[in-house]
This record gives C-alpha cells, sequence and structure tokens, in this order.
C-alpha cells in the first residue's frame, strides 16, 4: 500500500498540507501517516533519557497533540493511519522516516521564511526537496 506522509507543526501551511495529503490519499487509496518532529535542544534530549517508556510516551503526546489535533481538524472524516513522533533536526528526521515508512511522497506545508533568513539557514522543505527519496509536494 502506498504511504504518504505528511510532517506537521502545527502551523496554518502544515493544516493545509495535510488536507490536501488526505485528499490525495483518499483518491489513491494511500495510508496517510502523519509526523510530527520536536526540534529538541541538547538539554532537552538529555533529560528525556532520564525519563522511562511512559513518560516518554506522556511527553511526546504533549508535545505533538496539538499539531496532530489541528492536521485532524483540516482533514475532517479521512482516515489516518498512523501518527508518529521524532525528537531530532526536523528535516533529517522527516527524510529517515519517509525511507523507514517507505514513502512515496511526503506532503509538506511551507514556512514562507524571508529571503534573507532562508539563504543563511535554508528552510526545512528545501532540505526536505534536497535530501529525500521521494517525491516531495509542499503546500502554500
Amino acid at each position: 500500500m502506498e504511504t504518504v506522509l505528511v510532517p506537521v507543526d502545527g502551523s496554518d501551511a502544515s493544516a493545509r498540507a495535510a488536507a490536501w495529503a488526505a485528499t490525495y490519499a483518499a483518491g489513491r487509496g494511500a495510508q496517510l501517516v502523519l509526523l510530527h518532529v520536536h526540534a529538541a535542544r541538547g538539554s532537552e534530549t538529555l533529560a528525556l533519557g532520564a525519563l522511562d517508556a511512559a513518560q516518554i510516551e506522556e511527553a511526546e503526546r504533549r508535545i505533538a497533540g496539538p499539531s496532530f489535533d489541528k492536521a485532524r481538524a483540516a482533514i475532517g472524516p479521512a482516515a489516518v493511519a498512523r501518527t508518529l513522533v521524532s525528537i531530532g533536526d526536523p528535516a533529517e528526521e522527516i527524510v529517515a522516516l519517509a525511507r523507514r515508512e517507505r514513502a512515496s511522497l511526503i506532503v509538506m506545508g511551507s514556512r514562507g521564511l524571508s529571503p534573507v533568513r532562508e539563504l543563511l539557514l535554508g528552510s526545512v522543505s528545501e532540505k526536505v526537496i534536497r535530501h529525500a527519496d521521494c517525491a516531495v509536494t509542499v503546500v502554500r
């Protein structure tokens, strides 16, 4: 079965991307997988190491829950096969999870960074486009 991966971050752009992806997936009989990547600072990552599995799951739910809720609200009745939470560099995690899930498509929102900031830092969507093994659709 085809998999469409949708990284969500709680922004309006990621909600629009989720809605577009849900329509696309429904038309192709594909499964829709939502992903939230938390870009944890070093101290947060160390703190997570001290938690047990249940505490980590609760922390992930608190961090990612609002992003998943907003995406589900935008999707409507479309079925979400799974939700995934990851911690790390967003672009790297999106590309790695797309490979692991054997996604045929990544659908993500555009963040609309200013030209100077984008030139200096590069946007997450631009990095994903450069490194993903599958197609990437960026929704504005």
